[in-house]
């Protein structure tokens, strides 16, 4: 099975491979395909809602003119301003098209806003705060990549859901620094891709078993706590 990873592949392998595997690889009509929830439909909302705003100028819905100060302060000073951004890099940590046969990692990155050696990443949160700093340097890594010219990648989770003062979690990643990061990542990511390699995708039997996911043929399904 070829590998391409991505956090949220990394993040559900590390929850569970078997459920993983039956949500993300399967093929795709016995692949098991929850319904949207009303928080992921906010969710996609709020996030397409701002990047029409950051990227073209247009207009915050009513209910969303709060996040206007967001916007204003990326479009304040110098800089080159994106969003919805699609990387990927091979495993040279090489920048490559998205879909590239040689693609290694995937981001998907809400704003990068770039000058010279300097570049700022923004992800948009509409949940509750749950800091997951693997995002943020591997969002950095896909920056790295594909701005050559970059040594530092600021990179945030901004909370939409906190007071502008608490709203940014951030992090700064040097370009000198990778090789210690990636020495720290890659047994993680290794035994990821052990797991394609033998298409060896254990359950791992967690709060989810019970009421949170629907890969019914697994022994641990139903039982747990939650």
């Amino acid at each position: 099975m070829k590998f391409a990873g991505s956090y949220s592949r990394l993040k559900n392998f590390e929850s569970c491979p078997k459920r993983h595997y039956n949500y993300d690889l399967a093929p795709w009509d016995d692949r098991i395909k929850d319904g949207e929830s009303e928080a992921l439909s906010e969710g996609i909302r709020v996030h397409a809602a701002l990047a029409k705003c950051a990227g073209n100028g247009q207009a915050l819905p009513a209910e969303m003119q709060e996040y206007q100060q967001y916007i204003d302060k990326l479009k304040g000073g110098k800089g080159t301003l994106e969003v919805e951004k699609n990387y990927a890099f091979d495993r040279n940590f090489k920048a490559c098209m998205y879909k590239s046969p040689n693609v290694f990692w995937r981001c998907k990155i809400d704003v990068v806003k770039h000058d010279g050696p300097v570049a700022v990443v923004w992800d948009w949160k509409t949940g509750k705060v749950k800091v997951e700093e693997d995002q943020l340097f591997l969002s950095a890594q896909a920056v790295f990549a594909h701005i050559p010219e970059v040594q530092l990648v600021r990179a945030s989770f901004v909370w939409l859901s906190e007071q502008p003062e608490d709203a940014l979690t951030t992090k700064d990643y040097y370009r000198r620094d990778l090789p210690g990061l990636w020495a720290e990542m890659m047994p993680r990511i290794n035994a990821m891709i052990r797991a394609y390699e033998t298409e060896d995708f254990p359950p791992k039997p967690s709060g989810l078993c019970k009421s949170y996911c629907g890969v019914t043929s697994c022994i641990y399904h139903g039982k747990g706590s939650r």
